[in-house]
């Protein structure tokens, strides 16, 4: 029973300080993320309590609550709720950047052991240290979204339905776009493919292959991942990211179409003979970035998390797991303890009637 008052009710007062802690307790059990604000010493329990407590005063609550307002309002609650789904966004964000860095570097040795070949010392020391630190570094400085607060909060389990596809998905664009880029190569008639002769010889032309394409894999699964509104700005007012994005992308056309020869001595490049196929690269690397943000702003972001289109039997687990939805669905067809509904005692009855119609029972 206290399950279904909590899950209905809309104000509680009259509470002693036991109870305001008491109350946040049973909100968490069934569920919810609890935010709690206070201003004075018998909050105090509440505000420690609560996920997020926020103190309205600078005297004792401040002490128990991680946040303290300058001003005695509750303005301040949207902007801590902009800051940690931007928080909680960014997170997401770096964690698949960092898994889908880690599985493009192994699909890319692997593709190159199978020829005998693999990645040469300075090519994992430009990917590590240019391309994803560098992104990595700044992947953080996108501030909080200012527009209206979204209805439906961001992704908390990196384990669930939506964060793995999306892993997938991506996964899947990058294997195809190195296979294709190595199909290309076996078209030209000066292509002979590389045999292991007894001592480690990475410069051929699979490795040139696959190291040109992988470099700008980084750089779209780092767009790709910089997710914008509902909770955070658009990845265009990161200035240091965008900068770095322009930078990156430039210099790795530079090496892929027509290096200095130290440059391509320095990352033991083997040239083509024709340089076809290095713009047939640049456009697999091209038509991957389209097909990639289409998948991951329409089909994840836009229909699987904003239209919260997912299989049903999916939906059934997540309400199965959760206290609150279950008691929400338990009392769907039931009159009493809603927000219309007001009960009324005299000696004999309990009366409840609902307020908007007019009825009573």
């Amino acid at each position: 029973m206290v399950g279904r008052v909590i899950a209905r009710g809309a104000v509680f007062a009259r509470m002693t300080s036991d109870q305001k802690q008491q109350l946040i307790t049973e909100y968490q059990a069934l569920g919810y993320y609890v935010g709690m604000c206070g201003d004075g010493a018998n909050d105090c329990g509440a505000l420690r309590s609560a996920h997020v407590g926020i103190s309205l005063s600078e005297l004792e609550s401040s002490v128990a609550a991680p946040f303290t307002s300058s001003h005695p309002d509750i303005v301040c609650v949207s902007r801590v709720l902009r800051e940690g789904r931007a928080a909680l966004t960014t997170s997401f964000g770096v964690f698949k950047f960092m898994i889908s860095y880690s599985l493009t570097e192994f699909l890319s040795v692997a593709f190159l052991y199978y020829f005998d070949s693999n990645l040469t010392d300075f090519q994992f020391l430009y990917i590590d240290v240019a391309l994803v630190v560098n992104f990595a570094f700044f992947f953080g400085m996108t501030e909080a979204y200012t527009g209206k607060l979204c209805k439906i909060p961001p992704l908390t389990s990196l384990l669930g339905l939506i964060p793995l596809f999306s892993l997938v998905g991506q996964m899947a664009f990058i294997v195809v776009a190195q296979y294709l880029s190595y199909f290309a190569l076996t078209f030209f008639p000066w292509y002979e493919r590389h045999t292991f002769v007894g001592e480690e010889e990475n410069e051929c032309w699979e490795n040139y292959a696959i190291f040109t394409v992988s470099m700008f894999q980084y750089i779209i699964q780092a767009i790709v991942f910089s997710r914008g509104s509902p909770y955070r700005k658009s990845v265009l007012t990161n200035a240091h990211l965008m900068i770095s994005f322009v930078i990156m992308t430039a210099l790795c056309i530079y090496i892929t179409i027509a290096p200095a020869q130290w440059l391509a001595n320095f990352l033991q490049l083997r040239m083509p003979k024709d340089t076809l196929l290095s713009y047939i690269i640049l456009l697999i690397a091209a038509v991957q970035f389209l097909i990639a943000i289409f998948f991951e702003r329409v089909i994840i972001e836009f229909i699987m998390e904003g239209k919260q289109i997912i299989p049903k039997f999916l939906k059934e687990k997540r309400v199965n797991k959760t206290p609150y939805l279950l008691i929400k669905r338990q009392l769907t067809d039931m009159d009493y303890l809603d927000y219309n509904s007001s009960v009324c005692y005299d000696k004999e009855t309990v009366t409840v009637s609902d307020s908007s119609s007019g009825k009573g029972s």
